[in-house]
């Protein structure tokens, strides 16, 4: 992939869009013409308070880029060739615990800062010097971040001398098109600049028992099925229909609680979208998909479960999820589980110690008191991908003498970060 002439050309040179001259406000904003602005000409203990807020703005962006700088350097090696797939796990977790947020928010932050600084230096000294938003900067370094490094630089050096004095639409309105013109001198196709935006977000799960997903693709494949969706939705309706016109012996497809025969309605166009998504087969080119490692867990109150509370269930403990489903899935799965434990002290009993695997009930036990990867900050369901792990290591040249199979010695962690603390320079994960 060639990169587009703009990295290496300044704003005077010709070559750019009349867009990259930045903005040329008629009335500035400023501290000075803030009051004019905000309408509180008339009010001067409003002008002051809306300085004074001003101030703090400003304040605020600053400890940001003073926090950007500490946080860089723990970018580390990352972009080096032939770094690790795990390089800066440890790093992430380490700021997390200083931030008091997950590995996630923690990795996003250093990557943030490590470009700020390395590829946006002339915005980040706006910053600093008080001139520009820490937002902007940051939606900058978002929105560039399928250009090439180049590219990016040369996007630093054309809005590095820009006067910042607009409001948020103007600059974001700029700034898009500035990004849409490097876009377009790349050697990629329309079709193949969206093809590299493919991408099935992480589930995100709501306060009232949903959750949801998002699908991110080229225009024309997502269109493409939506339509397929529609029509599937548009065949089962009318099939739902024809077995209600045919009386009681109908069958009404995915009417599986007799809710459809109940009312003598259809599913909505929306809900049988979803119904031929959740139960069509996911295509993996012909390798088998192993059988999932764990059941989902739903821990319900004793109360909850007579009816007698409506205190909200735990879904995989860390869900929440409201009563009236906790109660109505538990009428609905065919067995339950319970989990035995020592009749007087609630507490497993270690296993002998030569036995390395716990038992099934143990991981079960261990999943429902740590339903996330034990490092901090790392949100990974112990649901998906994760491993039991012995706190103190077991010792399997001499049983007995390391770590012992037991309740208190154990927690899973995600697959990535037990690799990181078996792997040739171990660390140390404990809550």
């Amino acid at each position: 992939m060639n990169s587009s002439p703009a990295q290496g050309v300044s704003s005077g040179s010709g070559r750019l869009p009349r867009v990259a001259r930045g903005p040329r406000p008629r009335r500035p904003l400023s501290r000075e013409t803030l009051a004019e602005r905000a309408f509180a000409v008339e009010g001067p203990d409003l002008s002051e308070e809306l300085q004074g807020i001003w101030d703090l703005a400003v304040r605020e962006s600053q400890l940001a880029a003073e926090l950007m700088r500490r946080l860089a350097p723990l970018w580390v090696g990352r972009d080096a060739e032939g770094a690790g797939a795990h390089e800066g796990d440890v790093e992430d977790a380490q700021a997390a615990v200083a931030l008091r947020t997950t590995t996630t928010v923690s990795y996003g932050q250093i990557r943030d800062a490590h470009e700020a600084l390395t590829l946006f230096p002339l915005l980040f000294a706006r910053v600093e010097a008080g001139e520009l938003p820490v937002e902007w900067l940051r939606r900058v370094i978002h929105r560039s971040r399928d250009l090439p490094e180049e590219d990016r630089q040369g996007l630093d050096r054309v809005m590095g001398g820009w006067e910042f004095g607009v409001t948020p639409e103007t600059f974001r309105s700029l700034l898009g098109e500035l990004i849409t013109w490097f876009t377009s001198l790349l050697d990629l196709s329309p079709v193949e600049r969206a093809q590299r935006r493919r991408h099935i977000g992480v589930p995100v799960v709501g306060v009232d028992g949903t959750a949801s997903l998002t699908v991110t693709g080229p225009v024309p494949e997502i269109l493409a099925f939506a339509q397929s969706l529609d029509a599937a939705a548009e065949t089962l309706q009318a099939a739902q229909r024809h077995a209600l016109d045919e009386g009681p012996d109908g069958e009404v497809p995915f009417d599986e609680d007799g809710a459809v025969r109940g009312s003598g309605k259809t599913m909505t166009r929306g809900r049988l979208r979803y119904e031929a998504l959740l139960r069509g087969e996911v295509n993996t080119d012909g390798h088998e998909v192993p059988s999932a490692r764990f059941a989902i867990l739903v821990t319900i109150p004793f109360l909850t479960l007579l009816g007698r509370s409506e205190a909200p269930a735990l879904l995989e403990g860390k869900y929440p999820i409201p009563a009236d489903m906790a109660r109505e899935l538990a009428g609905e799965c065919p067995e339950w589980m319970r989990i035995l434990t020592d009749p007087v002290t609630g507490a497993f009993l270690p296993l002998p110690p030569e036995r390395y695997r716990p038992s099934a009930q143990m991981v079960t036990h261990v999943r429902l008191r740590g339903p996330e990867c034990a490092v901090p900050g790392c949100g990974r369901a112990s649901c998906r991908g994760v491993e039991v792990d012995h706190i103190e290591e077991f010792d399997h040249d001499h049983p007995g003498e390391g770590g012992v199979t037991e309740i208190e010695n154990l927690h899973v962690l995600c697959w990535s970060h037990h690799q990181v603390k078996t792997g040739p320079d171990p660390c140390s994960w404990t809550r």
